[in-house]
């Protein structure tokens, strides 16, 4: 029989076994937890530890022991994928939440975690994501924080926003084949928000091609950006104008604006005035613009419109700008997936 003097001692001997001392990165992986609801193990050792791989799973190994933060399996195609994190009430705590609150956070953010369907834990993953992908030249606000800030609806399905200079975004996560309901909520939700001056423009992340023709095809003209998720967030990732993307093609950067609604630039390439704009992200504004320049447009200004896509995207414009009506398009192509590599390799 253990005496209660014997108990104590274990359950002391317990406590001072799991504690460790929060470092600051420790502080800001548990801060990022609450703000964002998870993180895979790849994106905190990403975030935060860089290269050092196995100094960062023996540090998340250790929280996880201190009773800080709590595992959850990734589960894709039948099998353990990856592990995510949330933070529990005593991580909530060691960064400063009192009272009831951090039970009541953790409680909502496990039944979301653990107990949501495999779609929505992928939703959480993929904001994560977007953060671990872009920061920090972009800041990632989470919908939570959003929905307070703007007051907007509970149910509004705005994913967060992206920060980068003076430039908000409002984004949205397309998953899979979305029903036609929502891509109407969606497109009705960017022009709402526009119109009562919350966000001017807005990226949409799309998981299927299909969705991306489809949002082409049917939204109305705007300054909504659409683009295939993974190599969206790469193109984002480059942080690099698009023109000084058009300067590895020409070796010299467009330097004329002009007032023409379907070209950002005019300049001179090999002694031809041209015309100069880019679909790399899929603009609504600057596809219906385009449109307008047809051939008999061309006829009378005689100035071809060079054009820069990423490759993959390539067919999709050339079947909607047809050489029959669009004979002076020239197209350009970029590979974003090489560049991506070319920039983490530096």
């Amino acid at each position: 029989m253990v005496s209660k003097r014997a108990k104590s001692t274990t359950s002391t001997d317990n406590v001072q076994r799991k504690t460790i001392k929060l470092t600051e990165r420790d502080q800001r992986i548990l801060e990022d937890l609450l703000r964002l609801r998870t993180l895979t193990s790849r994106q905190i050792k990403k975030l935060y530890f860089g290269s050092k791989g196995s100094t960062g799973a023996n540090r998340i190994s250790e929280l996880k022991r201190a009773g800080l933060i709590k595992p959850n399996k990734v589960i894709r195609n039948g099998h353990k994928d990856d592990t995510c994190y949330y933070i529990s009430p005593a991580g909530m705590r060691a960064i400063g939440q009192k009272g009831d609150r951090p039970r009541k956070n953790f409680e909502i953010t496990k039944r979301r975690i653990e107990k949501s369907s495999l779609e929505l834990q992928d939703y959480y993953i993929m904001r994560s994501e977007i953060y671990a992908t872009l920061s920090p030249e972009w800041y990632w606000e989470d919908s939570r924080e959003v929905k307070v800030q703007q007051r907007l609806n509970f149910s509004s399905l705005i994913a967060g926003t992206l920060r980068h200079g003076d430039n908000t975004y409002a984004v949205y996560l397309m998953l899979h084949s979305p029903e036609e309901t929502t891509l109407r909520r969606v497109h009705d939700e960017i022009f709402y928000n526009r119109a009562a001056g919350r966000f001017e423009q807005a990226f949409i992340l799309c998981v299927n091609e299909d969705t991306i023709d489809k949002i082409i095809a049917s939204y109305r003209p705007g300054p909504i950006f659409v683009l295939p998720y993974q190599p969206g967030l790469k193109m984002l990732a480059l942080n690099e104008p698009p023109y000084s993307l058009l300067a590895r093609v020409y070796g010299e950067h467009p330097d004329n604006t002009t007032t023409r609604r379907y070209a950002r630039y005019e300049t001179v390439i090999n002694g031809e005035s041209c015309l100069v704009n880019q679909l790399l992200y899929n603009n609504l504004d600057s596809i219906s613009a385009m449109r307008y320049y047809t051939k008999d447009i061309y006829l009378k200004e005689k100035l071809r419109l060079i054009v820069l896509v990423e490759k993959g995207r390539l067919d999709y414009y050339t079947r909607i700008f047809t050489p029959e009506n669009y004979p002076h398009f020239v197209w350009e192509t970029v590979d974003i997936e090489a560049l991506y590599q070319e920039k983490v390799r530096l």
